[in-house]
């Protein structure tokens, strides 16, 4: 029985030493610029494009959800953190990695690390979460969403935006009240 204890003692001396090495070398106030930086833009969220845009988005749906779309993210992924290890975290990197939040990997481990910390912040941005890098509430029901019903939302949007867009003058202004913003547009920029 010693001898199992001892490999328990070191077990957990690992994991805390993995623990310390992954929160030394993530650079979460890099990952959070970056995901910023990915939807700062001036383009509006209303215009001539954005019906070419929800197209591309459709066709790339459509044939990931026809082949399954994402796995279920399991409960067990709410809260984790950066330095969390557990087999929720493969879950949930899979799911970061279906939805191009994060990039492909060799072997997908159960350690919450910097790449996933990176994802996770990508994917609150994408989604108009606050960025956070934790899998927080809000995140995991996003993350909930199944892949079928994120189509259905861009059929709805699209039939929307159509209508909507053949008839934009240069100068307008785009409420969305979900989101909570206002875009005053003029000339394809927002001011």
């Amino acid at each position: 029985m010693p001898s199992v204890l001892r490999a328990q003692e070191n077990d957990s001396i690992f994991d805390l030493f993995e623990r310390n090495r992954v929160l030394r070398d993530a650079d979460q106030g890099g990952n959070t610029s970056a995901a910023e930086a990915l939807i700062a833009t001036n383009e509006p969220i209303l215009s001539f494009d954005t019906v070419y845009n929800l197209q591309l988005a459709i066709s790339q749906y459509e044939p990931f959800v026809a082949a399954g779309g994402w796995e279920e993210i399991p409960q067990e992924a709410y809260k984790l953190t950066l330095g969390n290890s557990s087999r929720a975290v493969v879950a949930l990197k899979r799911r970061l990695i279906s939805s191009g939040d994060m990039g492909m990997v060799d072997n997908v481990s159960d350690v919450y690390d910097a790449a996933t910390d990176a994802g996770v912040r990508k994917f609150q941005a994408r989604h108009g979460l606050v960025i956070t890098g934790q899998v927080d509430e809000a995140t995991w029901y996003a993350m909930a969403v199944p892949a079928q019903q994120r189509l259905q939302q861009l059929y709805l949007n699209f039939t929307r935006v159509q209508s909507m867009a053949a008839n934009l003058n240069p100068r307008y202004v785009v409420v969305n009240i979900p989101a909570a913003t206002i875009e005053a547009v003029n000339d394809g920029m927002v001011e």
